[in-house]
């Protein structure tokens, strides 16, 4: 669950950005958010 909850903000953020929009996390930390995001697409157990 965690890690399609990770892919999926990776996904919703690439196609904001393509889309020349910004985003600000709400629930989790810049920090937490900017590491998600910058890391590589998480599949498998």
């Amino acid at each position: 669950m965690l890690r399609g909850s990770r892919n999926h903000l990776r996904a919703f953020y690439k196609v904001l950005t393509k889309l020349g929009a910004s985003y600000t996390p709400q629930y989790i930390t810049q920090a937490e958010f900017d590491a998600i995001v910058t890391s590589d697409l998480e599949t498998g157990p």
